[in-house]
């Protein structure tokens, strides 16, 4: 039987049991979710997640996670994909940055990034 995936985005307001909801719903749903990042900024927080499942079972996802959502007062944003696999990690670099914030240091830093093309 074929998988089919969906990437979903959430913005909210950090609250104690999100994740643990959207997990249960996510399992409700007959999907399994493949990977996630979170995070969270201030009293925000921010989840990117990819899950699996069948046709019919993405199908639900899509209809059922907006209403969980909603009642969450969490923004969100979802996107069917395919062929994601788990990404080795083993190429990417830890940059730790020491000293005083300034505006343009971002785009500094990313700039010399991607001038050495290290991002290849």
């Amino acid at each position: 039987m074929s998988k089919h995936q969906l990437i979903v985005t959430i913005l909210g307001t950090d609250k104690s049991g999100i994740l643990s909801e959207i997990a249960t719903t996510v399992s409700e749903a007959q999907c399994n979710i493949l990977d996630s990042r979170q995070a969270i900024y201030g009293k925000e927080f921010s989840l990117t997640m990819i899950i699996e499942g069948t046709q019919s079972a993405i199908t639900k996802a899509e209809c059922i996670l907006p209403a969980l959502f909603q009642r969450l007062d969490l923004l969100s944003m979802m996107k069917r994909t395919s062929h994601h696999e788990k990404q080795n990690l083993a190429h990417l670099f830890n940059v730790e940055f020491s000293g005083e914030d300034a505006a343009g240091l971002i785009k500094a830093v990313t700039g010399f990034f991607c001038r050495t093309s290290c991002n290849d």
